[in-house]
Formats: C-alpha cells, structure tokens, sequence
C-alpha cells in the first residue's frame, strides 16, 4: 500500500496456538513497528467465550470474522502450533486481502499424535503444577518467567473441551493446502519437521530456528519477527503496494 510515496507492510494477524492466548505474540507485535498486528484469543482461549463449532471450520470462521472487523486491505496470516490447520483453511477459501501465510512450529492435523504425549496433553487444561512442568520442558531458550506463568494461566482458565476439542480432532488438509494461492513461509523449531499436511502449500520459504523450542514467539521475538518481516519485504515485495492483492 502506497503511503505518501512509500510502501507500507501487509497488516499482520497472529494466531496462537493450543492452550496459549493473544499473549503469545505480545513480543512479536511489539517487534512489528509501524505496523498494526491483530493477535485475537481464539474461542475457549484467553478472555474469549468458548464456542459450539470447535472443529477447524468453525475456528476458520471466527478467524475470518476478526479480520473482516480489523477491515485490513492487506494482511498476512500468521499461525502457531495447531492453529496452522486454521491459518491453512482460512487461506483455502481466498480471504479477500490475504497476501501471505506464514506457520511458525506447525503441528500436523492427519497424523494421530504418540499415546503418552496425547494423554499428557489431554490432562493438562487446569491442572496448574502440571502446565508449570510442561511449558518449563518445552522451551529450549530462556523465557521470562512472566511468559511461562502466562502460559500456565492461560492453561489454567482455558475452556478444557476446547483444549481437548483441538487435540482430537484428525483432519487431512492437504486438499485445502492445495488451494492456498499465496506464498507461505514455515518457520520450524524441529530440525526433523515433516511437511505432511502441508506439502500441497505452493511457493513455500521454509527456514529452522536453531537451538529454539516449542515457543519461538515467545523464546526468539525478535529472531521471528527478522524473518517475517524480510519475507514479507522480499517474497512479498511484490504485494506489499496492492499489486497483487486479492
């Protein structure tokens, strides 16, 4: 978009993933100078009301109905952990002004998760001691304490059907992946990351977070933030003064 002669970046909307709220990009979004973020708690999440329609659908919509509210001309949709089945579907449908996706950590949808994991994670929603122990094993960088505390609150007050809604749902995305017209960029903390639902996604930059955990927004902000920032000012160059919107 072309402001007084200069080009300015796509609007940013950042998605958190299980268990987590809008706090999870308040180092990104500060990070983001000059540009206005949106990092809505999703459904069940945060200060948000649980929803009915829990399946990935029915988060699509309310994704949708944020940035329809925010009124950006231009965005990029950004998506931690298991909100990349959600980022992934709202791209699918061609949101008007979406001009790039961008998963960071992305969990798979298809694959059933190992049974101990799955147990783990499905007791954890209000069990305090336990999310203390979980988050403080799941980050490989120093976090500040008031993040991990967030986190564990944020486990703590969750809707803990939402929690378990995200976690059971199975669902193969790769014939929406295939629909997703912008270019991606996947941000992987996994050095043995297997694309899998999203090997169907075109034009896809992908780059490794060394020595980073399962919460680079909140362990690397500003590591994150370069790399969004220079993909949208080079892959996206292109879209950054509206050519290419859609």
């Amino acid at each position: 978009m072309m402001v007084g002669g200069m080009i300015t970046e796509p609007n940013f909307v950042l998605l958190h993933g299980l268990g987590s709220s809008s706090h999870l990009w308040v180092h990104v979004a500060e990070n983001l100078a000059g540009v206005r973020p949106l990092h809505p708690d999703l459904p069940g999440f945060g200060s948000e009301q649980a929803s009915r329609a829990r399946d990935v659908a029915g988060l699509a919509d309310f994704v949708a109905s944020c940035v329809h509210r925010a009124g950006f001309e231009r965005f990029v949709l950004v998506a931690h952990d298991f909100a990349a089945g959600i980022a992934v579907e709202v791209a699918a449908r061609g949101l008007s002004g979406l001009v790039g996706l961008g998963l960071v950590s992305p969990a798979p949808l298809r694959a059933e998760l190992p049974r101990d994991l799955l147990d783990r994670l499905m007791s954890l929603p209000g069990d305090e001691a336990a999310l203390r122990a979980y988050y403080r094993s799941a980050v490989n960088r120093e976090c500040a304490l008031e993040d991990v505390e967030t986190l564990v609150r944020d486990g703590v007050r969750c809707d803990p059907h939402e929690w378990r809604a995200w976690l059971t749902e199975r669902r193969d995305l790769r014939e929406e992946a295939s629909r997703v017209t912008v270019p991606t960029l996947i941000l992987t903390s996994d050095a043995a990351f297997d694309e899998g639902d999203f090997s169907n996604l075109k034009e896809v930059t992908r780059l490794h977070l060394e020595g980073v955990g399962a919460y680079p927004a909140l362990e690397a902000p500003r590591q994150v933030t370069k790399h969004l920032l220079h993909w949208t000012r080079t892959t996206l160059r292109d879209v950054t003064d509206g050519s290419n919107a859609q």
